[in-house]
């Protein structure tokens, strides 16, 4: 047998390192559509990111981040995975939000939308809101812990 065929007959079992930096990693993600697994490279994942802040941008009936998974077929725990892997994708989900928070915000205050609701969820769009939220949770908690405080007036402008 020769060298050549020799080579040929046996399993190349080796794990070789990526030839250059060209080679992009790939992933799996379940598109809720079609129940199909599909590849996603790290482009895109971000060209995920960019469709989200664009849809967020300009379409003005986008309220919800879920909204947008089911549009495209993607889990929300799929966009989460993805926010907290591409820092490119974190930077187009974080603007989008801000769309979202600033739409909803206007059409409370509008009274587009009820604004009691609107309040609920605003915290999960904007870092603003959240700070906020936990601002007055501390404030409501140093309130209760507290407790009862007495205070003895004594008598004002009887004369004995």
């Amino acid at each position: 047998m020769s060298k050549v065929s020799k080579q040929n007959s046996q399993h190349n079992t080796e794990v070789k390192p990526p030839r250059n930096n060209c080679e992009t990693e790939w992933h799996e993600y379940l598109d809720m559509k079609t129940n199909q697994m599909v590849p996603a490279n790290d482009q895109t994942i971000e060209r995920f990111g960019l469709s989200f802040y664009i849809w967020t941008r300009d379409n003005p009936k986008a309220l919800k981040v879920h909204q947008f998974c089911s549009l495209y077929g993607i889990s929300h725990r799929t966009l989460l995975y993805w926010r907290d892997k591409s820092e490119k994708f974190a930077q187009y989900y974080r603007e989008g939000l801000l769309n979202l928070s600033d739409r909803r915000e206007t059409g409370a205050l509008e009274r587009i939308y009820e604004p009691s609701i609107v309040r609920l969820m605003m915290h999960h769009y904007d870092d603003d809101w959240k700070h906020a939220e936990e601002w007055r949770s501390k404030l409501a908690n140093k309130v209760e812990d507290s407790g009862t405080k007495i205070v003895v007036i004594e008598k004002y402008g009887e004369k004995e």
